[in-house]
């Protein structure tokens, strides 16, 4: 966006259009509507088409990042394992900088990613519940900074914390 300056087109579009890029609940197939500063009638697709032929490496980052978000979304455990390798190389045969930590992500995470793939009980493991756990303390020490004594804060937190449904002794 900054190769641009701030009354062109690429400009606007990338500054006001890049929720396509990234949403993927917004309804491409909309009606079309008039868009004064494309001077026509257009629907979010053709917006979508717009922004990526700004520049080629946008649309590559764009097609791998869709493949990646597929690739979380609908492959099992097996899939996974198989088709890891082949998503990562794509990452890394990109060679777009931006995607450079995301790789490093990639590689030293590869087998606890793999692993989130398994199923157990009919969903995927997470961490949800311990994030879910820690936001919890996180709120509650916040809240009871007026509790000198650490043992009463100790005891207050976990009741709030079981009181919550989770068991936490």
């Amino acid at each position: 966006m900054k190769s641009f300056s701030t009354d062109s087109t690429g400009y606007y579009l990338l500054k006001q259009w890049k929720c396509l890029l990234f949403n993927r609940t917004i309804d491409l197939d909309n009606k079309g509507k008039y868009n004064k500063k494309l001077d026509r009638y257009i629907n979010y697709r053709q917006l979508l088409e717009l922004i990526l032929s700004i520049h080629p490496d946008l649309k590559l980052a764009y097609e791998l990042k869709e493949k990646y978000t597929i690739f979380n979304a609908t492959y099992s455990f097996e899939e996974a394992k198989e088709e890891f390798d082949s998503i990562y190389n794509d990452f890394v045969l990109s060679n777009i900088p931006e995607f450079y930590d995301f790789i490093t992500s990639l590689s030293n995470w590869k087998v606890e990613i793999i692993n989130s793939f398994i199923v157990y009980k009919g969903k995927r493991i997470n961490s949800s519940v311990a994030e879910s756990m820690n936001a919890t303390i996180f709120t509650l020490l916040f809240n009871t900074k007026g509790i000198r004594d650490t043992e009463r804060r100790r005891k207050r937190i976990m009741y709030a914390v079981n009181k919550t449904g989770f068991l936490f002794k």
